[in-house]
């Protein structure tokens, strides 16, 4: 997967200005945007960037509530949780709750999303950043 990296990002780059094209052309409701969106979820390069972006990011070792964590050698296995009839019927894990201190004497509930969540999250903002 991050053989490919650069490669992958060009390639969801162009799909991103298309769909934000066509997003201005027609109107992000319209039908033709939808039909665009429903099938670049199933797309494999949208599927590795997201897998990759979580990975990349600085949060990918910090575990939800099923205590997972991504690493390099589970990579993989997440394009299976990323297909598109697993997408339809997807319903998010709980949240972990820790709480960070505020100021001096108070707290701040923060959430941490599971590992498959974040991955979730990302594929659909890569698909929707460019409508809105």
């Amino acid at each position: 997967m991050l053989k490919y990296n650069k490669e992958i990002r060009a390639l969801v780059k162009k799909r991103q200005k298309y769909l934000g094209m066509l997003s201005n052309l027609y109107g992000f409701r319209s039908a033709k945007v939808m039909q665009q969106v429903d099938e670049w979820l199933t797309k494999l390069d949208l599927r590795v960037l997201a897998i990759e972006s979580v990975y990349r990011s600085a949060g990918n070792l910090t575990p939800g509530v099923d205590n997972s964590i991504l690493k390099r050698e589970n990579l993989l296995t997440y394009l299976e949780i990323l297909k598109y009839n697993n997408l339809k019927d997807y319903k998010a894990d709980q949240v972990r709750k820790v709480y960070i201190p505020k100021g001096k004497s108070s707290f701040r509930a923060l959430g941490i999303a599971t590992i498959k969540d974040r991955i979730v999250q990302t594929l659909f903002v890569q698909v929707l950043e460019p409508i809105i």
